[in-house]
């Protein structure tokens, strides 16, 4: 609820004709008003009660959650003096209160989808309002497309949208420059305290709230309302604040969605006289409920979200910070009532780093559902569907593929198919409604009903003192022992104390049986009585839900597996399915984000292997492949049976195609580049040489582009033709391959321009050093005793001349006195300096004064 029931006036009161009259003449409005200022409960009243609802036309207000939703609708029947269900309604997921004299529905954000998509004209509403829509979720994304297309159809329907902390222009821009108005906040004084310091890592979450919860009881008048991540948290912060024995024994109170509604309405009926609160909620208490008698809040600054691991295709509930507008919403909560306070467990300058606001649901989320949705309303490519802010194009094409997978969208386009129409039109996940209909079809709809009640709810499974599963006996499926620990504990009556006796949470268990009752109401409602067999296996339906979730042990026993898709899994202790060497992997759940923690089964069901063959044919493949195997070292090739691209059982073909096998070779060679291309000292001369020569000679005939990694590569993978395995290309005569490279003509142009030797003055053929040449600008390299160059006017040129070699011109102990590719200037200038410094080292070698007229001689005075 929105406003505070001692006030007359509330903010947005103010603005409730100018936004009638922005409704009449445009039909779109944007209202941002923050907490407190009465939006929620003003005006959709207001609107019901002006001119431009006609006579008997409907109102539709929608809440992001089930408890915002119902406890809205009776806080404005009760302004009516009504019970609710008149004039003023609700209609949540499995619970409806509401007739034909309603005018006034609340609903949350899913439900209106669902009305869309069933009619998408909404003939009998008058307005539509979208309240906190800043929280973004999937199903408001989705509902506020929808809306723009019957908007588009209808010129007598109005929409208000309404945010307290939205950026609106980007909003009003889409709604076709709809107007934005604006109420200001009623003025209460709050104080925002932080964290001096960073907490301990190491220190319990529920310890800190402990800790600082005395101080603010002290400081503060009124109840405490403390913001947590999860039902998981507010039971061991309860646990720990009732060891702490708080000042005036305040009443603890859990409020969180998955709670029976009356344990929420507890925390949601006003203090009794006396009586002091600290209600432990989730972000469920963020917004559109006032939580009565709170005028502090303590914020641990911590939320759970889900986001879509695209890795292992699944949903993750990832621990994340929040966003600094939520954390300005919660704030919010301590003053709406009077002069407030509000605790942030963390520190300012964390709050500051902190995102503006949290990014849109339809950015992290498993998209499948949202997809199926859309096509059923406006068939076609759903990338091209026209949402707020688009999803990532890998997720669409991800969920896309799934519901192919399913059978719900032609394969070969964008088509909702007979089993896609039926599924669009079940309030489901497509998994869930796939396993209705597989079940359905086998005679088995309320038993397929509780499967689907276990994986769609709250695990009815207790759980011990310290939060450890269950270990559950030896067994084919997981999912099948919580059904029939289910169906003992209704044949007993369904009590708490033989729930508790079967290993059962009572709540818990509750819901599961309300979700069966209502799902198998919907698929009798919608789909004929099946003729199906009652005795076939009801397990078997599930592979039709989870055809992406087929695992294969990776070894016999083994807890590690391999999932349809790539990605590591790991049965968790609990699981009794121990042996089977395939299973599907029905709940996942993983680590944070971030710490590249394997994903964990809590929930597997055994497959038999005949039934892929029996149930999903079109997934089966025997596929012919040749791959790499480093225990050998070599390119084999492989026989696979594969289920998608889950291998099965594989085996050795002696028939791979030859091409085949030299292409894997080819491959792993060139992973293994410097590992294998290794040729010798001749191979490496005359590659510097086929080098220089496509540098230097390309007027001559075109060469093959050695110097480079792509043309060594090319020369790899030529060699590994007809060969298997890495040995036989290490000991391969690389300049032999190189050669295989030429034609006569160039074989012919090395050998004129590029030889391997060259003649010097003394007579001797020197061998040319090529691979210096390799170096941009740089020559080929000839090592020669000094004295064995006498008589020689300058140095030697290669190609025509355009090529001068670097002469390094030896002392007697063969290191060079002078490296120069200029001969002439070597004698006529530095060859004194080098004599002098050498004929004392070196007597018995000749040191002319005239090297020009010296004879040539690579001996010493005496041997000569």
């Amino acid at each position: 609820m929105s406003d505070d029931v001692r006030a007359d006036a509330l903010p947005v009161d103010a603005l409730l004709p100018e936004l009638a009259a922005y409704l009449a003449a445009q039909r779109r409005v944007v209202l941002s008003a923050p907490p407190g200022s009465g939006k929620t409960t003003r005006v959709p009243p207001a609107l019901l009660r002006s001119k431009l609802m006609s006579a008997g036309q409907r109102l539709i207000l929608t809440q992001p959650r089930r408890l915002a939703a119902r406890a809205v609708a009776r806080y404005m029947a009760a302004r009516m003096d009504e019970p609710v269900g008149r004039t003023v309604g609700y209609k949540v997921r499995f619970d409806e209160r509401a007739c034909a004299a309603t005018r006034l529905l609340v609903v949350t954000e899913g439900v209106l989808a669902r009305m869309l998509l069933s009619d998408p004209l909404l003939d009998g509403v008058g307005c539509v309002v979208l309240d906190e829509f800043h929280e973004r979720s999937v199903q408001a994304d989705l509902s506020l497309a929808f809306l723009q297309e019957t908007l588009e159809a209808r010129d007598d329907l109005g929409l208000v949208v309404m945010s307290a902390t939205l950026e609106a222009a980007p909003l009003c821009r889409y709604l076709g420059d709809a107007p934005h108005l604006r109420a200001e906040a009623r003025q209460h004084p709050l104080t925002v305290r932080h964290q001096p310091r960073q907490a301990d890592p190491r220190r319990p979450l529920a310890q800190r709230v402990a800790a600082a919860l005395p101080s603010l009881l002290a400081e503060a008048e009124g109840d405490v309302l403390v913001f947590l991540p999860g039902a998981p948290e507010i039971r061991r912060a309860a646990e720990a604040l009732a060891a702490a024995k708080l000042p005036g024994a305040p009443e603890l109170l859990p409020l969180y969605g998955a709670l029976p509604p009356e344990a929420q309405d507890r925390a949601l009926r006003p203090p009794g006289p006396g009586q002091r609160r600290v209600i432990l909620s989730t972000n469920i208490a963020e917004t559109s409920l006032t939580v009565p008698g709170v005028r502090a809040v303590l914020d641990t600054g911590l939320r759970k979200r889900m986001r879509h691991d695209p890795r292992a295709g699944i949903d993750r509930l990832e621990l994340c910070p929040t966003s600094q507008a939520s954390a300005d919403q919660r704030a919010g909560r301590a003053g709406r009532l009077g002069p407030g306070v509000a605790l942030r467990l963390y520190t300012e300058q964390e709050h500051s780093s902190r995102p503006a606001r949290d990014a849109p649901e339809v950015t992290l989320v498993d998209l499948s559902p949202v997809l199926l949705s859309a096509m059923a309303f406006r068939p076609g490519d759903p990338a091209e569907f026209p949402f707020l802010d688009p999803p990532p194009a890998g997720e669409v094409a991800r969920a896309l593929g799934l519901l192919r997978q399913l059978g719900a969208v032609a394969p070969d386009g964008f088509t909702l198919t007979d089993l896609g129409q039926q599924l669009s039109a079940l309030p489901l996940h497509p998994r869930l409604g796939a396993l209705m209909h597989a079940a359905h079809a086998r005679g088995r709809a309320r038993q397929g009903a509780l499967l689907a009640a276990l994986l769609a709810e709250r695990d009815p499974l207790a759980r011990d003192h310290r939060g450890d599963e269950q270990m559950l006996p030896d067994g084919d499926s997981d999912l099948l022992h919580r059904a029939e620990l289910m169906e003992q504990w209704e044949q007993r009556g369904a009590k708490d104390a033989a729930a508790r006796r079967l290993g059962l949470h009572p709540g818990g268990a509750r819901g599961v049986l309300r979700a069966r009752d209502q799902i198998h109401r919907l698929v009798r409602a919608r789909w004929p009585a099946s003729k199906g067999a009652e005795g076939a296996e009801l397990t078997r339906a599930l592979l039709h839900a989870y055809p992406d979730r087929l695992c294969r042990r990776r070894a016999p026993g083994a807890r590690e597996a391999v999932m349809v898709g790539g990605a590591g899994v790991r049965l968790s202790a609990g699981s009794g399915v121990r042996q089977a060497p395939l299973f599907l992997a029905l709940r996942v759940s993983g680590g944070v984000a971030g710490t590249g923690a394997r994903a964990t089964v809590s929930v597997a069901s055994v497959v038999r292997e005949a039934w892929l063959e029996q149930e999903l044919p079109h997934c089966l493949a025997v596929r012919r492949e040749v791959v790499f195997d480093p225990a050998r070292g070599a390119a084999l090739g492989v026989r696979r049976r594969c289920f998608e691209d889950l291998v099965l059982d594989e085996a050795r073909d002696p028939d791979a195609d030859p091409a085949q096998v030299s292409e894997a070779l080819a491959r792993e060679a060139a992973r293994r580049f410097d590992e294998v291309f290794r040729p010798d000292r001749a191979g490496r001369q005359l590659m510097a040489r086929i080098a220089l020569a496509a540098r230097e000679l390309v007027d001559q005939c075109p060469w093959p582009e050695v110097a480079e990694e792509a043309g060594r590569r090319a020369l790899l993978q030529a060699q590994c033709q007809g060969r298997h395995g890495l040995d036989e290309l290490r000991g391969l005569d690389w300049a032999a391959a190189l050669r295989g490279l030429l034609t006569h003509q160039q074989v012919a142009a090395l050998k004129r321009h590029l030889p391997e030797k060259i003649a010097v003055p003394s007579g001797r053929q020197v061998t040319l050093d090529y691979e210096p040449a390799l170096a941009p600008g740089a020559g080929p390299v000839l090592a020669v005793k000094l004295q064995e160059m006498f008589g020689l006017a300058d140095g030697p040129r290669l190609c025509m001349g355009r090529v001068p070699v670097v002469l390094h011109l030896l002392a007697p102990n063969g290191r060079p006195a002078q490296i120069t590719t200029d001969l002439a200037s070597f004698w006529s200038s530095s060859y004194a300096l080098v004599r002098k410094d050498l004929r004392g080292r070196y007597p018995k070698h000749p040191w002319p004064e005239d090297p020009l007229s010296a004879q040539p001689t690579a001996r010493t005075k005496r041997r000569r």
